[in-house]
């Protein structure tokens, strides 16, 4: 039986499409039943909506322990085995992480526990690592604290440039996250939420 997931997302929506791309081309043996976003002018959302796949839109607000519950309440009509954050760009809240327990996914641009939170790439890349790369792990209260999925890594070559690395990373991440999600789907026979 295939598995939904439940897409959130606040920007572009590229890891979304390649996901996307993948559950119709059988890769994955998923679907994805909606897609999330805080933000109405995502570019991701219009892309969902060009794919007919339902969307749920909701600014964020605060406190943000209330927003989780409303968008826990909003998404309560759709199965949703996964919860798989593409560039969703809030911390989730107790609540939130509760209700879907072990279900939350994300990926992150650095070879964690190395350079966790934002501008990752950049941060690596500033301070001469030589080998860079990404990492699909659990969410929990932290911030890109939570266990390892899966991680692959890059080399930087002295002639790499903060842009071409950043391309290289980004199309390593389309790669990592859809390996990652079909090992969890193969080993995972749990009900949906």
């Amino acid at each position: 039986m295939r598995k939904n997931l439940a897409i959130f997302l606040s920007g572009t929506g590229s890891n979304f499409e390649a996901i996307a791309q993948a559950c119709e081309n059988h890769e994955l043996d998923a679907q994805i039943s909606v897609v999330f976003s805080n933000n109405p002018s995502a570019l991701g959302v219009i892309k969902a909506q060009h794919r007919n796949i339902p969307t749920v839109v909701i600014p964020h607000y605060k406190p943000r322990q209330q927003f989780d519950l409303d968008v826990i309440a909003a998404l309560e009509n759709y199965r949703i085995d996964w919860v798989i954050l593409c560039g969703y760009m809030r911390i989730l809240s107790p609540a939130f992480l509760a209700h879907f327990q072990d279900k939350v996914i994300n990926i992150h641009p650095s070879l964690l526990p190395h350079y966790p939170g934002v501008d990752a790439v950049a941060r690596a890349f500033a301070a001469g690592e030589k080998r860079v790369g990404v990492t699909v792990h659990f969410v929990d209260a932290g911030v890109d604290t939570g266990p390892i999925i899966l991680q692959e890594e890059l080399e930087v070559s002295d002639k790499e440039t903060l842009q071409s690395l950043l391309d290289r990373v980004h199309r390593l991440e389309h790669e990592v996250y859809k390996k990652a999600i079909a090992s969890l789907i193969k080993t995972n026979t749990n009900e949906s939420i």
